[in-house]
């Protein structure tokens, strides 16, 4: 039995609860609740894991939540979105992941707070 297959722009894979992301020519497997935070940077996202490693995907941060398709993963900013799992520390202004602090906007820290069930 073969296993259901997604496929996104420009190389990126979805299966079960993994992303294969194709950087220069191999494929990483790359799991879902391993990927600390996204972060837009013009036409890429870039895809950080909680191992500290960045990985570069042609696409939009809109386009890449719904592929990976996780409620565990929340806007936080206009150019930024974090797995909830892996927030360390969080203020009204900002919030860490692995040591690395990333801005909350107003407009999305209502959405934040209610999924960490502190709002």
């Amino acid at each position: 039995m073969q296993q259901k297959k997604e496929t996104a722009e420009d190389g990126n894979y979805l299966i079960k609860d993994a992303l294969f992301i194709k950087q220069g020519q191999h494929f990483h497997k790359v799991k879902i609740a391993d990927i600390a935070y996204l972060e837009i940077d013009n036409n890429y996202v870039n895809v950080y894991t909680r191992f500290n490693t960045k990985m570069i995907v042609r696409s939009n941060l809109t386009d890449y939540l719904d592929l990976i398709g996780s409620k565990d993963f929340v806007r936080i900013h206009r150019s930024y979105a974090v797995n909830i799992n892996h927030v360390e520390t969080i203020n009204s202004e900002y919030l860490i992941i692995n040591n690395t602090q990333l801005p909350i906007s107003k407009a999305y820290r209502d959405e934040l707070l209610g999924n960490l069930k502190l709002g």
